[in-house]
C-alpha cells in the first residue's frame, strides 16, 4: 500500500514538472474593447518564465475575476500561450422600472454597480438585485420575487 502511495506521489511531482513550459510568446484572441496590455497586466505573465500548469489557471482565474470577460480560455503551445477571450457587452441605457418612491430610487442608484456606459456581468447583475431586495426589506416589503 505505501508503494502505491510513494509512486503515486512521484508520478504527481513528475507530470507536474513535466507539463511546464517555457513561455516566449503570448497571443491573445477576441478582443475588442479592452487591450492586449491590459489582459498580460491582468495575467501577470512574465517572458521567459516556466509555468506549469496550476499556474496557467491561475492566469485564468485572474483574467476572469476582473468581470471584463464572459469567457477565458488559455491554450498552451510550444513555447506560447493563447488566451481567448469573449467579452462582457457594455451597458448603453439603464433604468429602474416599479421603484415606487424616489429616495428609494436615488438610494438604488447610488449602491447598485450596474449602470449606463459600465460592463455588464452575471454576477454583478445578482449582487445588484440582493441589493435592492435588501434595500426593500428594510422598508418592510418581504414578499419579493
Amino acid at each position: 500500500m505505501q508503494t502505491l502511495i510513494k509512486s503515486l506521489i512521484i508520478l504527481v511531482i513528475t507530470c507536474n514538472i513535466s507539463l511546464s513550459d517555457t513561455i516566449n510568446k503570448i497571443i491573445i484572441k477576441g478582443n475588442n474593447r479592452i487591450s492586449d496590455d491590459t489582459i498580460k497586466s491582468l495575467s501577470n505573465f512574465e517572458t521567459g518564465k516556466k509555468y506549469n500548469i496550476n499556474e496557467i489557471n491561475l492566469i485564468q482565474k485572474k483574467i476572469f475575476e476582473s468581470n471584463f470577460f464572459k469567457d477565458v480560455t488559455i491554450e498552451l503551445g510550444t513555447n506560447t500561450l493563447t488566451i481567448k477571450v469573449v467579452e462582457n457587452p457594455i451597458i448603453n441605457f439603464f433604468y429602474l422600472e416599479g421603484v415606487t418612491f424616489d429616495k428609494r430610487e436615488d438610494l438604488i442608484y447610488s449602491k447598485i454597480q450596474l449602470g449606463d456606459n459600465k460592463i455588464f456581468s452575471e454576477s454583478t447583475l445578482k449582487k445588484d438585485i440582493e441589493l435592492i431586495k435588501d434595500i426593500y426589506k428594510t422598508d418592510g416589503y418581504f414578499n419579493l420575487e
